[in-house]
């Protein structure tokens, strides 16, 4: 037993064993003269240290990842540099350890040996120590204390599956806390994460309050992803700290490296690894890896998942260094390192003195095996699984419906079958009721990201159906995935956003936007004639330029606005394509045109209901932003910039099929004069489909909407957008799709359609809308 009291005093422990020797420490109310070091703290100071410089270094030198540069230097401990070595990779390793201490990237701490002579150094045996530190620590006189197996019957416990091998547990939990034990003196270790799921399941039925750290990566956090796109860092609250606190840890750690080229991969490869803090309770199981585990004498250890290939962890000669290389070296083979593994666990299991243990022989959809120590160490095993009827009313009326799945579909009548049917007779087994059950309002906004960011798409989305909304923006169950006719039109918008610059290079845009996209041969043929489309689309958009006096534009042109406050705080964006505009003294003229690679509609008819709303939500963005001083409205339209198919020969007949093609669809202004600057010749117009003069005035076919015209569709838009909003902050999620006539518009193109179980009920049926009257005053459609 190690001598605390005894001065001078060096400890190397894992930083679970300093807090349990703090604790004991503290009951004695003395004054101890003794540092404690981590093995690895206790590394740095014997041989070197470096800071996170050495990573970009040896990245940009030996052009090798962050994660390779990583592999790399945890060997170089091990390397002498004054020993040759015939293996080619150890010689490699020599060289950079050669070349980072000559340019003084490891950093040396000369007096540390010396400290170490005034030093009584204990070694604790929690360290694990391989057989080159064994003898570094000999040489130093450390005294290396060792933990030898005790005496004990173990008795492991069988389970058929993981809900069962759990229940176990539970029932033994449970029986712990009736006889007055501190749930905080209770842990749960070895847990895979196949068991998260049953385990929060079944604890919150029997209410018990579990910290389970599930390992979850901040990497693919909304809030995280904004941050390397905006550089700014949310703020910093209740909500979010389990997020932030660690990033703000992992941003500090290599501020010092920002500079770098390959800061960026480097932090997003820590992030992958850098995990939410789970939430802390008061009271509350742990859950504690086995390999760091430290507990006291009036603890209790659940050990679960003692299966063959889990534990002991099987190690294998697959690393950077072989195991003729790390024998070399002096460092543990894969086979040492199993053969330590298997001792180290028996010793561990057997000097806890409170010890439960079993192991599943099936998972969800995999069969395991019980650990080979079972038979080596000539443990115990009880098949026989623990009653847990009287526990959990939620969980018996759970384990009924399985028990009558089986009954269903097998005929198995289990043994407990007739007992549940007798006391549970409400269960309504067999009956699905598949609408939307209300969610609390809030745990919904304290789950949200804050501010709420609507768009168009999000709510033509809601309108459509506020489940899908739900599924696809607030459980985010529909993964991006990118298609073909997605990834053209992405090109295409890439391409004219920029091809009115002075500077304008569309071959490097073009291969730039391309150079990391993965495409079959079918798709290379299909963007070679599509190259050649869009050339000839530029060179009509640039003919369409000079009929115009709207020569100045923004492309891509990003507004936000804030919506009024209602429980939180929500805003308004989206993203223009092109927005024209022509300044008279103080006043602007702007018209808003929206590309596009597929189809559209050609209608504001489902304004009515809150659709297609994307050119009235434009509009209204400019009408309430700062984009213009004295905003008037010149037009809003979608422009076709494909071509599809054209079947003619002749040049003349193909160039005016592409420029009809290519006219501008949708609404004008009423106003000749301010429609006169637009289009110079909209009498005949060249660039506006539909737009011409007859004696008897505009054309049927010309869309024209007045000034009140266009007051009325901003209320209307404005009035849907925030009604939208409030049923959105309100959480109400129905599933109830919307029809037009016979036109099934939220359901043919939903993803969906096998989660929602709809009926006819719930369809919101709707009346087709042949024109604009609903907004009031004099306007055509």
């Amino acid at each position: 037993m190690i001598k605390l009291k005894e001065a001078n005093t060096l400890y190397i422990c894992t930083n679970e064993k300093k807090e349990i020797l703090l604790k004991q420490m503290s009951h004695d109310k003395e004054i101890f003269d003794i540092k404690f070091m981590t093995l690895n703290e206790f590394m740095e100071q014997y041989f070197f240290k470096y800071n996170v410089n050495i990573y970009p270094y040896l990245m940009e030198k030996y052009n090798i990842s962050f994660s390779v540069a990583k592999e790399y230097l945890k060997y170089l401990y091990y390397i002498d540099l004054n020993n040759n070595y015939d293996s080619k990779k150890i010689s490699f390793l020599q060289e950079m350890k050669k070349d980072l201490t000559n340019n003084n990237i490891l950093i040396e701490n000369k007096q540390f040996k010396e400290y170490l002579n005034s030093k009584n150094v204990y070694v604790d045996a929690s360290c694990q120590l391989d057989n080159y530190l064994e003898k570094i620590f000999t040489s130093l006189n450390a005294q290396i204390l060792t933990s030898s197996p005790q005496e004990k019957n173990i008795i492991v416990t069988q389970a058929a599956d993981i809900e069962e091998e759990i229940n176990n547990v539970i029932v033994k939990i449970l029986e712990l806390v009736d006889n007055k034990v501190s749930l905080n003196h209770i842990f749960l270790t070895n847990i895979s994460a196949d068991y998260f799921y049953t385990l929060k399941k079944l604890f919150k039925m029997y209410h018990i309050p579990l910290e389970l750290n599930e390992n979850i990566s901040i990497n693919s956090v909304p809030v995280i992803k904004e941050y390397f796109i905006t550089k700014k860092l949310p703020e910093y609250n209740n909500e979010n700290k389990n997020i932030i606190k660690p990033f703000i840890s992992l941003l500090n750690k290599y501020t010092s490296i920002s500079g770098s080229k390959y800061y960026k991969e480097i932090l997003k490869e820590e992030l992958k690894k850098t995990y939410i803090l789970p939430p802390k309770y008061q009271e509350s199981i742990k859950v504690k890896d086995f390999s760091n585990l430290e507990v006291e004498d009036d603890d209790y250890v659940f050990l679960l998942g003692f299966n063959e290939g889990v534990l002991p962890l099987l190690h294998k000669d697959e690393d950077y260094l072989s195991d003729s290389d790390k024998e070399i070296l002096g460092m543990p083979t894969s086979v040492l390192e199993n053969e330590n593994s298997k001792k180290r666990t028996y010793q561990k299991i057997t000097n806890i003195k409170n010890i439960y243990m079993s192991y599943k022989l099936h998972s969800f959809d995999d069969e395991f095996y019980p650990s080979s120590m079972i038979e080596d160490y000539s443990m115990n095993v009880s098949k026989t699984p623990l009653q847990n009827m009287h526990l959990s009313n939620s969980y018996n009326r759970r384990k009924l419906c399985l028990l009558l799945d089986e009954y269903n579909k097998y005929k198995v009548i289990h043994s407990d079958l007739k007992t549940l049917q007798k006391t549970y007779k409400d269960i309504m087994y067999n009956s699905y009721n598949h609408s939307f059950k209300s969610i609390s309002n809030l745990d919904y906004l304290n789950y949200i990201h804050k501010p709420l960011k609507l768009s168009y798409t999000s709510i033509n989305s809601y309108n459509l159906c506020p489940f899908s909304y739900y599924l696809k923006y607030v459980l985010k169950i529909d993964p991006f995935e990118e298609s073909f006719q997605a990834l053209v039109g992405s090109l295409y918008h890439k391409v004219l956003s920029t091809c009115f610059d002075e500077n304008f290079d569309f071959e490097y845009i073009w291969q730039e936007f391309l150079q990391n996209k993965i495409l079959s041969a079918k798709e290379n043929f299909l963007l070679k004639r599509l190259k050649k489309e869009l050339l000839e689309i530029i060179e009509v958009l640039k003919e369409q330029k000079m009929y115009t006096d709207f020569k100045k534009a923004y492309y891509e042109k990003e507004i936000t606005i804030p919506l009024a406050k209602y429980k939180i705080d929500s805003y308004f964006t989206g993203i223009i394509d092109k927005i024209m505009f022509y300044q008279n003294m103080d006043d602007t003229y702007y018209a808003l045109i929206d590309y596009k690679t597929g189809s559209f509609p050609t209608s504001l008819n489902n304004l009515k209901y809150g659709l297609d709303m994307q050119l009235p939500i434009y509009l209204y963005l400019v009408e309430n932003s700062e984009v213009f001083k004295n905003p008037i409205f010149a037009g809003f339209y979608f422009q076709k910039v494909s071509l599809g198919s054209i079947t003619t020969t002749n040049s003349k007949d193909y160039k005016a099929v592409v420029e009809d093609k290519l006219k501008l669809k949708g609404y004008s202004t009423s106003d000749e004069d301010i429609l006169s600057h637009f289009d110079h010749n909209y009498t005949k117009s060249n660039i506006i489909s539909g737009m011409s003069i007859t004696k008897n005035g505009f054309s049927r076919y010309a869309k024209l909407l007045s000034e009140e015209d266009v007051y009325n569709i901003l209320n209307y838009t404005k009035d849907k957008i925030e009604k939208s909003s409030i049923n959105i902050i309100d959480s109400n999620f129905d599933i109830k799709p919307k029809v037009i006539q016979d036109d099934y518009k939220a359901c043919k193109n939903c993803k969906f359609k096998d989660i929602c179980y709809k009926v006819e009920e719930d369809y919101d049926r709707l009346e087709k809308v042949e024109n604009l009257d609903f907004l009031g005053g004099d306007i055509n459609g």
